[in-house]
């Protein structure tokens, strides 16, 4: 269910874990921003009540070497719900679905930002490439707008925002409102929630769909520029023979 690391001191250490999975958010290595108050850092879904087990590890010298066999416990409801649910498997069920959800939006969205970073490259071999043809710039002015679409659908129309004061929310904007909520109780997901996440599920399929034929977009423009021999972009390796 999950992996809880910490750093080894000497003397008697204390690990807890809060009862929840790992949050699904993508792997960083940016520390938490607790300079705000109402900063809270990312999380994961509850576990249901039951029967879970600990096992103990160390990592030494690049290998892992197990200190405590797994051990049984109880994990148990402390029963003082304004509104518990009723049916804490179907519980369950929607929260893993909506964290795997999750998972994949968010990392389709760093995905899109790792695509979006390659474009400026792109740009400039084209215009650096004495022999790449100067209509190849319009191809990844192209592929710029169609990664701004996929953007505005994930997180919303920023400028409309903006200017208008409100905008239609988007679909990442739909998840943060069923996880901000229900990951914070132990009720069950509204009607609201469950049409949500059909929404989003619906239109994030098609999210997908668009990244990935960007994609195959930019390893079309990338196999181009190593053909016109033009100078390296991040992410494009070399075609070299010895002659």
């Amino acid at each position: 269910i999950r992996k809880i690391k910490t750093a080894v001191t000497k003397g008697i250490n204390r690990i807890s874990w809060d009862m929840r999975y790992l949050p699904f958010n993508p792997v960083t290595f940016t520390p938490f921003d607790d300079s705000y108050a109402w900063n809270e850092p990312d999380k994961g879904y509850m576990v249901v009540p039951g029967k879970y087990k600990v096992s103990l590890q160390k990592y030494e010298d690049g290998n892992f070497t197990e200190m405590a066999a797994p051990v049984s416990f109880n994990c148990v409801p402390l029963n003082n719900s304004s509104l518990p649910a009723a049916d804490k498997t179907a519980l369950n069920a929607f929260n893993r679905k909506l964290a795997e959800l999750t998972r994949a939006m968010s990392g389709a969205d760093e995905y899109r930002i790792e695509l979006v970073k390659k474009i400026p490259y792109l740009k400039r071999a084209v215009l650096d490439g004495a022999n790449v043809p100067a209509g190849m710039y319009e191809q990844v002015s192209g592929i710029q707008k169609k990664l701004a679409e996929i953007n505005r659908q994930l997180n919303g129309d920023g400028l409309r925002a903006r200017y208008e004061g409100a905008a239609p929310i988007s679909l990442k904007g739909r998840t943060d409102m069923i996880t901000g909520a229900l990951w914070s109780t132990t009720s069950a997901p509204t009607e609201t929630f469950r049409s949500s996440y059909n929404i989003v599920a619906d239109g994030f399929e098609a999210v997908l769909n668009s990244l990935r034929s960007v994609t195959e977009d930019i390893k079309q423009v990338e196999g181009l520029l190593e053909r016109y021999k033009a100078p390296y972009t991040p992410g494009r390796l070399p075609d070299w023979k010895k002659n």
